[in-house]
């Protein structure tokens, strides 16, 4: 049994008692005994690694590596201190799966596995693929890639899936506002053309006659996006 744990950035604004646990291997045998795991995973667990594969403020991101006697499977942990929301990233996600974008489909997303909201730790399978920005920076022709993110984000808004956390006409006109005191603050020189270009922003929101609505990504950037040929 091996297991490897990577501390080399700053700590100093985790709880580290939680972070410790989180990738020892006791933690791992026992939510595979629970019922959130594929039940093709009974073998005994052979093997297994837990690396830190970043920090950034209160977010850490874990990959365990579990080795089964004739399998292998990678995880992925996402822990963010006292934050709820990766409740609703669960849900999101097992709503998705259950919609059209699970295993079955070339346009998917990960396979959520637990939720644990004591521990504000949320753990999926990998995706498979890599990230769309390093396809930008290594392949000579990243035009079929595009069009397989396009694809995924059209299926989306396509959808007919109902999620949590519709945003309301106020709560768009406040966004707009929060965003160009931002960017004044930002860019000063340019404070002027920026609160134009929101007063116009805003001027449409208010206007705007609610229809149906349909879900998008709210972050969806190369980074975020993992992609895997053909």
């Amino acid at each position: 049994m091996t297991q490897t744990i990577r501390n080399d950035l700053d700590t100093a604004s985790f709880n580290e008692s939680i972070l410790h646990g989180l990738t020892e291997v006791e933690f791992v045998r026992d939510i595979l005994s629970t019922e959130a795991f594929d039940p093709g995973l009974e073998q005994p667990l052979q093997g297994f690694e837990a690396r830190i594969l970043k920090r950034h403020l209160r977010k850490v991101i874990i990959d365990y590596t579990l080795k089964f006697k004739d399998s292998a499977r990678n995880y992925i942990g996402l822990y963010r201190e006292s934050d709820e929301r990766l409740g609703h990233t669960f849900s999101v996600l097992k709503t998705l799966r259950s919609n059209g974008f699970g295993q079955d489909s070339r346009l998917r997303v990960p396979c959520p596995v637990l939720y644990i909201p004591a521990l504000s730790f949320l753990m999926m399978e990998q995706a498979e693929g890599e990230p769309l920005r390093g396809i930008f920076e290594n392949v000579k022709d990243p035009g079929p890639y595009v069009k397989g993110t396009a694809r995924w984000l059209s299926k989306l808004h396509n959808s007919d899936i109902t999620l949590d956390g519709e945003s309301s006409q106020e709560d768009e006109i406040a966004a707009s506002n929060r965003y160009a005191r931002g960017g004044s603050w930002l860019l000063p020189t340019l404070k002027s053309e920026i609160q134009s270009i929101s007063n116009q922003l805003i001027d449409e929101q208010k206007a705007f006659r609610p229809r149906e609505r349909k879900p998008i990504h709210g972050d969806y950037h190369p980074r975020n996006i993992i992609v895997a040929p053909d």
